[in-house]
């Protein structure tokens, strides 16, 4: 029997909530009723279950009773969670808190081509950015930024970073008076052919720059016409040639490179030193005696074959007390190797001797090889005479900026080393008379003269101290013939070019253009009447100037023969800089050998950094609109307030050159400013305002940091929102130019007692609590800096990754964008302190979880490493499973292993 108002609803049915969309609404309806006059009323004050017929009060309008009764009484019926939806462009709560950053925003795009620079500075394959713990150390730096995909980064960023940084070279290479080449070819491990191009120069500034404009396969035919194909497509690529300039070229001594060079159209051709070195030393190892001493030491160096025999020496000598320093074997392209061999080989020798004789290297050993005291006298002759040689090939290698003028004095400096000696043994004369031959022929001619001139002009060598009088005299002749000849061929220049500009004022082309511009100005409304004849313009101009004066017959006669006052004031003035330049004090080695105006400019250099370095002044340099002009007096001597109280952006924007030029010694400036603007009610004006200043302080050598604006208190709402946009709008594009931003809004915000009476300047108070705010770097001890660097750490230690990475360009550069009040520690500080306490706590970790592990297998091998001469290391890893049945693996420990592999040694490890 079914009720009453049951068989009420199932005549006139139930009515769902249709405003709402929780799911219980699927299964409960409000009951109809009919009132006295028989109309159909929704009873909304309860709900009906469509399933059972039960009724459930709806008094609180929420949906919690009905909830609990299908969950009670229809356990079969499928519950969803509520599911709401936002509108387009809202977010959630912790989208809000912790946006991400979308692709397109300025500070992305930032750190994504650092990344890219990264890449290419480092040399790192475009996987690393999948990496795991390379990711991880992002979502610590910066926790809004999602790393783009491998593929981005090959397709896009790199090829982009390519092309900026083509033109960029392009535009380098366009200005500069002067260019220089170096080609060589070499091949790869996997024995492909390459050949490099590399562009040297010196720009306006007088700094040095290097390029490598390409490098690119070279699998024909290593010949000097398919080497200057290559070449000439490199000038044409990269807009190297010059009208009446030529471009110096700098490659090795092979001949296809004097014939690539030649037909290539460069000139002149320079010998590589240190190619030049290593075939006079390589000419001197040649000696016979010398030759069978070096296989003899050869033979003896074979320590690095064996594990056992490296284990010996390694013994002998710590017993010994001895460098730990391994064999070196010598290759026979590189003589260096020869002289680090014997070396090494004389510093072991005691070792050696000793591991020679030990019964471990005899038993298994089929021939060993000694040396006598006459063969270890001869090696050290030998030692003594590469040393030379040695420290002219590091000379040229080591430094940053090697120059042509180094050449010929190394060059002399080496001949004097190989001058005979009457103590010489015959194995040391002819090694010496070998080299002495073949370095002697180079360099000859035209290039000897060429580099003389170049020596002679560097400020460390202008004393020509390895020529005698006669020879220095003829070198600065020739450099004050060349310096007449360019100063005559630059006044040649200007007449031409001045007369070239008078004469093109009168040619048909200028005529016409002028006449073009008259019938212009006739057609837009000009009278006919007041136009004359542009000829006749002309010669009313050519009558007023006064005609040139006539010459007199001496000099119409002696003319051609006359040397004029200017003539020789030139000469004159030649000499005299010439006297003066040789006059002077040759400066240390270790300065750098050009300048923009020769030594007065270095002078002066000095002079200015030793008076600002004597200068004492303040460290930091306040700009402000009035926010802190009644505090300024609690700031120590280290820091000045500049208050300008009715200024604009744009009027600080114009003065702020001049203000940080007035005070030298400052390091960090702070500009507070824009509070003001914000009255005006003009935004867009304000934000062109603060571009125009960003641009202006990016200039600057100091630390520059922008203030953003105070919260306003009790100033209405307006303009507390116009604050706060434009608080947003700085920090976005503070940090899209790489300037540092001060959000004084997270500072400040509700903070009425670190305000004046006035509601806008700060007190005491507010101005310390801005201070301490405004660190340039975190704390070493404080939690961001330890996570930034403990996310370092991980990246270092998952993908095996070199410690000097940290160290990197491209690495401290992302790190500075990222986060940068982080200082990144030093290599030394991850290698000895990160990364052994990170080891002792993931040890920690692995113990406790073996703690609770069951049935245990263990995993071990012996193996040798490919660098070090073949290292052998011994591997134990163990393989459980966990509580839960997960099974799980730890390599425990990997161990130098240089005892011998016998079951014994292996059993006690």
């Amino acid at each position: 029997m079914v009720a009453g108002w049951q068989h009420h609803l199932l005549v006139n049915g139930a009515v769902c909530h249709v405003t709402v969309r929780s799911f219980v609404w699927q299964y409960f309806g409000f009951l109809i009723k009919k009132d006295k006059d028989g109309n159909r009323v929704t009873d909304k004050t309860k709900t009906v279950c469509k399933l059972c017929y039960a009724v459930t009060p709806y008094t609180t309008s929420n949906t919690t009773n009905m909830n609990h009764h299908l969950q009670r009484h229809h356990k079969n019926v499928k519950t969803a969670p509520e599911k709401t939806s936002l509108k387009k462009g809202q977010l959630t709560m912790k989208q809000a808190l912790t946006p991400t950053l979308p692709p397109s925003s300025p500070r992305a795009k930032q750190i994504t081509r650092l990344i890219g620079e990264f890449i290419a500075d480092y040399m790192a394959p475009f996987n690393i950015v999948e990496n795991r713990k390379f990711i991880q150390m992002f979502k610590v730096l910066e926790p809004k930024f999602k790393m783009p995909c491998r593929g981005h980064f090959s397709e896009k960023v790199i090829p982009e970073i390519y092309n900026e940084t083509k033109q960029s070279v392009k535009e380098c290479l366009k200005n500069a008076n002067c260019i220089a080449l170096t080609t060589d070819g070499w091949t790869s491990r996997a024995t492909q052919s390459y050949i490099t191009i590399t562009a040297q120069v010196i720009d306006e500034k007088w700094e040095s720059k290097s390029f490598v404009l390409q490098t690119c396969e070279l699998s024909e035919s290593h010949t000097g016409v398919n080497i200057a194909d290559v070449l000439r497509n490199a000038l044409r690529e990269w807009e190297l040639t010059r009208p009446q300039t030529t471009i110096a070229c700098v490659t090795d001594n092979a001949s296809n490179m004097d014939i690539a060079v030649r037909e290539s159209g460069l000139h002149p051709h320079i010998k590589c030193l240190a190619h030049v070195v290593n075939l006079a030393s390589k000419r001197g190892l040649a000696v016979s005696r010398v030759v069978r001493l070096l296989g003899r030491v050869r033979r003896v160096t074979f320590f690095h074959k064996s594990t056992t025999v490296t284990a010996v020496l390694a013994n002998k000598q710590t017993q010994l007390e001895l460098p730990r320093h391994k064999l070196i074997t010598n290759v026979q392209t590189r003589w260096n190797s020869t002289y680090e061999m014997l070396a090494r080989y004389l510093e072991q020798q005691a070792a050696v001797s000793a591991a020679l004789s030990s019964p471990e290297i005899r038993r298994n050993a089929r021939e060993i090889d000694t040396l006598d005291n006459t063969d270890i006298s001869d090696v050290e002759d030998i030692v003594k005479l590469l040393k030379p040689l040695k420290t002219a090939t590091t000379v040229v290698c080591d430094e940053k900026e090697p120059t042509v003028s180094l050449i010929m004095p190394l060059k002399y400096m080496i001949e004097q080393s190989m001058s005979p000696d009457e103590n010489d043994t015959q194995t040391i004369a002819n090694m010496k008379s070998a080299i002495l031959l073949d370095i002697s022929d180079r360099y000859s001619g035209d290039c000897n003269d060429m580099l003389q001139e170049c020596t002679a002009l560097d400020p460390r060598f202008r004393s020509l101290s390895h020529l005698n009088n006669e020879q220095r005299e003829s070198v600065y002749a020739r450099i004050r013939e060349k310096a007449a000849g360019l100063h005559l061929q630059r006044n040649q220049t200007s007449d031409t070019d001045e007369r070239t500009t008078r004469a093109s004022a009168s040619t048909p082309g200028a005529a016409a253009a002028e006449q073009a511009v008259v019938m212009i100005e006739t057609a837009q409304g000009a009278e006919q009447s007041q136009e004359e004849p542009v000829e006749g313009e002309r010669q009313m101009q050519d009558m007023t100037q006064p005609p040139p004066p006539k010459k007199t017959a001496l000099e119409d006669l002696l003319g051609s023969s006359y040397i004029t006052l200017e003539t020789v004031q030139s000469s004159r003035g030649i000499e005299m800089e010439i006297l003066s330049y040789r006059n002077g004090i040759p400066i240390p080695l270790n300065k750098r050998s050009y300048s923009s105006t020769g030594e007065r400019y270095e002078a002066k250099s000095y002079t200015k950094r030793l008076q600002k370095e004597l200068t004492t002044g303040p460290q930091t340099l306040i700009v402000d609109d009035g926010a802190v002009n009644k505090t300024k007096h609690i700031f120590n001597k280290n820091t000045k307030v500049l208050c300008f109280t009715n200024d604009m952006v744009s009027d600080i924007s114009e003065k702020i050159l001049e203000i940080t030029a007035e005070h030298p010694t400052v390091k960090s400036v702070v500009i507070h400013t824009g509070a003001l603007d914000v009255v005006k009610q003009q935004s867009e004006v304000l934000k062109q305002d603060f571009n125009d200043l960003l641009n202006k302080v990016r200039c600057l050598n100091t630390e520059v940091f922008i203030s953003g604006p105070l919260p306003t208190v009790r100033r209405g709402d307006e303009r507390f929102s116009r604050l706060l946009m434009l608080n947003r709008w700085l920090k976005d594009t503070c940090a899209a130019q790489s300037v540092n931003f001060i959000d004084n809004f997270n500072i400040f915000w509700e903070r009425r007692h670190l305000f004046e009476a006035d509601g806008f300047c700060l007190n005491k108070s507010g101005t310390l609590e801005q201070a301490f705010s405004r660190q340039s770097a975190y704390a070493t001890a404080s939690k961001k800096a330890q996570d930034l660097t403990a996310a370092i750490s991980y990246c270092i230690a998952k993908d095996m990754m070199p410690f000097q990475m940290v160290e990197r360009p491209g690495f401290l550069r992302v790190m500075n964008v990222a986060v940068p009040h982080y200082k990144v520690p030093s290599r030394n500080f991850f290698s000895k302190t990160e990364i052994p306490k990170m080891y002792n706590a993931v040890k920690a970790d692995v113990r406790k979880s073996l703690a609770q592990g069951e049935f245990f297998a263990a995993t071990t091998d012996i193996w040798t490493s490919e660098s070090g001469a073949g290292q052998p290391y011994i591997s134990f890893t163990i393989h459980y499973l966990t509580p839960d049945w997960q099974l799980e693996s730890h390599c425990l420990e990997t161990q130098f292993f240089p005892e011998d592999h016998s079951a014994q040694n292996i059993r006690v490890f």
